[in-house]
């Protein structure tokens, strides 16, 4: 008896199950944005911390005065003198495969750790 309504709404009910499964691309753009910027040189990655449309937001961490530390290593003297540069605000160093919060901490600076074990991106947050 119901065999039939059943058969006929199964493709559409997959179809939506499937629909849900798959990626969205912009769903996570500060996420495609560090993945983008993981592999660009020096300079560019300081460009990319810091667009146009949140200068202020990277001046309030910091991370607008540290171009010259990109693909250093983090060692102890490099973060001491990357905290002297943001005037000892809290830093979070964020190596790859990291869990990591995203509570807004306009103040906090972001320094994040390429596979090489360099330092790719700075931001704030």
């Amino acid at each position: 008896m119901f065999e039939k309504p059943i058969t006929a709404a199964l493709p559409v009910l997959l179809a939506a199950l499937l629909a849900a499964c798959g990626t969205q691309k912009g769903g996570n753009a500060q996420h495609e944005e560090a993945e983008a910027s993981s592999h660009m040189p020096g300079e560019a990655v300081a460009a990319a911390a810091a667009p146009e449309a949140s200068e202020s937001a990277a001046a309030k961490c910091g991370a607008d005065r540290l171009g010259s530390y990109l693909n250093l290593l983090p060692t102890e003297t490099a973060k001491e003198s990357i905290a002297r540069a943001v005037d000892d605000r809290p830093i979070r160093y964020i190596e790859p495969g990291d869990a990591v919060t995203h509570d807004l901490r306009p103040d906090r600076l972001n320094v994040e750790i390429g596979v090489d074990g360099r330092i790719k991106r700075f931001h704030c947050g």
